[in-house]
């Protein structure tokens, strides 16, 4: 699938954003697996302020820098001084500028129709993980902790 099939629809629902319970909860994930962490990736970004804020503050953080397919969303980033590019995350020079990253956050957009509030099975999320984590972890040989955010209606298993 090419990303200009995957692009949001704007006009239908604001950009997708991490709320701040996930926040807390990611931060405290990274507090126990890495707590040295250095860089941080966020794959499929989306409004990544409250993140960045985050992990700059409590985990002192000093590399922060998005992803996302949407040049709407990576402008918006880049006006809120985070370093965040437009491309898919199934390319694998796109994804060759993060394989050095800490942490890399994969949190795709769970499905063209996704509004975050309809559940939707792991076989319906686009980018799928499978094909993600073959590039990351096999093609591009990544060694940093992956970490995936599945839908609510599963898990990775």
């Amino acid at each position: 699938m090419k990303s200009s099939n995957r692009l949001p629809d704007l006009s239908r629902r604001a950009f997708a954003r991490t709320n701040e319970q996930t926040i807390a909860q990611r931060i405290n994930i990274l507090r126990e697996l890495g707590p040295h962490v250095c860089s941080i990736a966020e794959i499929c970004c989306g409004d990544c302020l409250r993140q960045h804020k985050a992990y700059k503050q409590m985990l002192e953080v000093q590399i922060y820098r998005g992803l996302d397919l949407e040049p709407a969303i990576v402008a918006s980033n880049h006006a809120n001084g985070i370093e965040c590019y437009v491309g898919d995350a199934l390319d694998e020079k796109t994804m060759r500028k993060f394989a050095q990253d800490d942490v890399i956050f994969f949190g795709p957009p769970l499905s063209d129709d996704c509004d975050g509030h309809r559940l939707i099975g792991f076989d319906a999320v686009v980018p799928s993980f499978p094909a993600f984590a073959h590039l990351l972890l096999g093609t591009l040989h990544y060694d940093g902790l992956l970490i995936c955010v599945c839908p609510n209606s599963t898990d990775m298993g």
